[in-house]
């Protein structure tokens, strides 16, 4: 079996033809460019469903929202909002519990300032 390596899209597409001029000889095909039988095979599928624009590459790559229909733009904004009420209620959290350490903080201060104050025995002894 031919061990896979990287094609450009212009060699799939030279690749593509071979194997359409040669009866579809997909095993042949994948011989001669040392490629996989698999890869052949879908190429030639991609090409005849969509033409050389099948054969680009598109790993990593997202449809803008004008390029998407109306039900999977609607899904993007609406899994948008879900996001940003899960940040406002997380950042909602973070400051309560900010606020109760500060309220907590404050009420420590204020016990040991009056536990620093002297007693008025320890005041007459000096």
């Amino acid at each position: 079996m031919a061990k896979s390596r990287k094609v450009d899209k212009n060699e799939r597409i030279k690749i593509v033809k071979y194997c359409l001029e040669h009866d579809m000889d997909y095993k042949t095909t994948a011989k001669v460019f040392e490629t996989t039988y698999a890869n052949v095979f879908n190429w030639v599928k991609k090409y005849k469903e969509k033409g050389e624009d099948g054969l680009g590459d598109k790993r990593g790559r997202h449809k803008t929202d004008e390029e998407v229909d109306e039900m999977t733009l609607l899904k993007r904004q609406l899994k948008q909002k879900e996001h940003e009420l899960e940040m406002a209620q997380l950042e909602v959290r973070l400051l309560k519990k900010l606020d109760e350490i500060e309220r907590r903080r404050s009420i420590e201060q204020a016990n040991m300032k009056l536990n620093m104050r002297p007693s008025k025995k320890s005041a007459k002894k000096k």
